[in-house]
């Protein structure tokens, strides 16, 4: 067995900065704005010690010259430092304990953590850096997922299975919402409006968050979901153990559903162009009809038409197929009866979970 190396007083490694107490650490991170955009530690404030253009002008040079790369990269970084000190960092109290990180834990963060040091805070470097963090992510996914029962929400698309979810949340019972994580509504036309998607790192990084806040002696509600959701894929270790779980199917009227499209989809009557794009591309796999969407008047006049048309041609028996291929439990789901878009009776849904806690708690007593 290998002894862990002990870390310098000024470093902190990633499982420490989590399970300690770190009231009066601030996270804070100083790689550029687009790095920070792509993924980053939650709560992690970014003052990059380079900006977007001033990180590419040092790359280029470096590539030729590391000594002139070096020279401007610490002028660059002073001249960062010091406008926050002046700003973000003006009014930090004396006891306040920064931990810095750039990409894994070098130069950058290096550089920002000594002169913080000479002010007299308590800067600390996040060994390894952002790098180190991406690792814990995907190390802890799988092992947060280890003995939690999961109760997957099924139902063909437009049933309100996100509606149900929600109801859940005002009942204070848990729930992962993967299609509220990834920004999107998780089909070809769930794209959300005005709202950009995370990046996978980020996706996950979210996910990790709500499962670090579940526990896990209580069910879980889970929307049915495929691997995709829109951009964003669903970690493996997740949707195994989805497709493992016990399921409910939301039953809601063909009419009923129509409807509630209609209601939530209704921005795509303003960008047709959009929605040609994708009734194209459903066209080409399902042979809808050619002429499903012309201008928006007609698309506004025929909107329950095209709806019908794309639920019974494509999404309902893609959603059916995949289910049943995927869904190991799917046969043995108890139906919940839904009458616009709201349950006649959760009761049985409670009792079910009732029992699935029962269970568990003469497993664990056993």
């Amino acid at each position: 067995m290998s002894l862990k190396k002990k870390l310098p007083r000024t470093q902190i490694d990633i499982e420490n900065y989590f399970n300690s107490e770190h009231i009066t650490l601030e996270m804070i991170d100083v790689r550029s704005p687009l790095e920070f955009e792509v993924d980053h530690i939650p709560g992690a404030i970014n003052c990059p010690a380079l900006s977007d253009n001033e990180r590419a002008k040092v790359g280029k040079i470096y590539a030729n010259d590391t000594f002139e790369a070096k020279r401007i990269g610490a002028a660059l970084i002073c001249k960062n430092i010091a406008l926050f000190l002046e700003t973000i960092w003006k009014n930090k109290p004396r006891h306040w304990t920064p931990v810095i990180y750039c990409w894994r834990g070098g130069n950058r963060s290096k550089s920002v953590a000594h002169v913080l040091e000479k002010v007299g805070w308590k800067a600390l470097v996040l060994q390894g850096g952002y790098k180190s963090y991406r690792k814990y992510v995907v190390n802890q996914i799988p092992q947060f997922l280890e003995n939690m029962s999961f109760i997957v929400v099924c139902g063909l698309t437009g049933s309100g299975k996100t509606k149900f979810l929600n109801y859940l949340v005002d009942r204070k019972k848990q729930i992962i919402d993967l299609e509220g994580l990834a920004s999107h509504r998780g089909s070809l036309l769930g794209r959300i409006p005005s709202k950009n998607q995370p990046s996978q790192k980020m996706f996950e990084s979210l996910l990790l968050e709500c499962l670090k806040k579940l526990k896990k002696n209580k069910p879980i509600y889970v929307e049915s979901e495929s691997k995709k959701i829109g951009d964003v894929q669903i970690p493996e270790p997740l949707i195994n153990h989805m497709r493992k779980s016990s399921c409910i199917w939301i039953e809601t009227a063909d009419e009923e559903r129509i409807k509630f499209l209609c209601k939530e989809y209704s921005h795509f009557v303003r960008d047709v162009t959009s929605l040609k794009k994708i009734v194209n591309q459903l066209q080409r796999i399902n042979q809808l009809s050619s002429n499903l969407c012309c201008d928006n008047l007609e698309i506004s006049e025929n909107l329950n038409r095209l709806v019908k048309e794309l639920l019974t041609k494509h999404y309902d028996p893609s959603y059916k197929k995949s289910m049943q291929k995927n869904y190991q439990r799917l046969s043995e789901a108890k139906k919940l009866y839904m009458k616009n878009a709201e349950p006649l009776n959760y009761s049985e849904v409670f009792e079910e979970e009732a029992s699935l806690s029962e269970k568990r708690s003469i497993v664990i007593s056993n």
